[in-house]
């Protein structure tokens, strides 16, 4: 009568852990999913640009601080969409692409065969990458501070038509 005393409580234990994991782990997945929407919904909007700063450690003549024209903006669509218009890199600063928030992320997917550039990465032997990671460093009902990856290159560094590309940093910051 023990034995089967203790089996019944152990299936008892288990059945209520199991619930028990089940419940917090729904809990969990929904906190991340309303910081996501959360994250969302504030991002969603037209944002103009204030200023880029970009560092590269290992080129400091790549770095750059821009301040940006007060028609210069990002915009962020409520389908998933952004665009970005930056009259200092007219033709190629007209981007469109799509993008997904994640927990203190965003991710844009590039369209290739458009001529933007803005949202667009490259790796240290000068490809184009599919899609772009940035960092949400601050964002509020009025701010937005972006860290993108960035490439500094440098031409005829190594000897002619040689190019060098040097990893850095380019913060974007934006308010509403």
């Amino acid at each position: 009568m023990i034995i089967g005393h203790s089996n019944n409580m152990l299936n008892s234990f288990f059945r209520n852990l199991l619930v028990g994991a089940f419940v917090i782990t729904m809990i969990s997945c929904s906190k991340d999913a309303a910081n996501n929407n959360g994250a969302n919904s504030l991002l969603q909007n037209k944002w103009t640009l204030i200023s880029r700063t970009a560092s590269f450690p290992a080129s400091p003549r790549n770095n750059f601080v821009e301040t940006d024209s007060p028609n210069d903006y990002f915009t962020f669509g409520q389908n998933d969409s952004a665009y970005s218009y930056v009259t200092a890199y007219l033709p190629f600063s007209i981007d469109t692409v799509s993008y997904k928030v994640s927990s203190g992320s965003i991710a844009f997917y590039i369209n290739k065969k458009q001529n933007g550039f803005i949202f667009v990465s490259q790796d240290t032997i000068g490809s184009l990458h599919d899609t772009t990671t940035a960092q949400i460093l601050n964002l509020t009902s009025h701010s937005l501070v972006l860290s993108f990856p960035a490439i500094g290159s440098v031409t005829n560094l190594a000897g002619p038509g040689i190019t060098t590309y040097y990893p850095g940093t380019e913060i974007d910051s934006l308010t509403r």
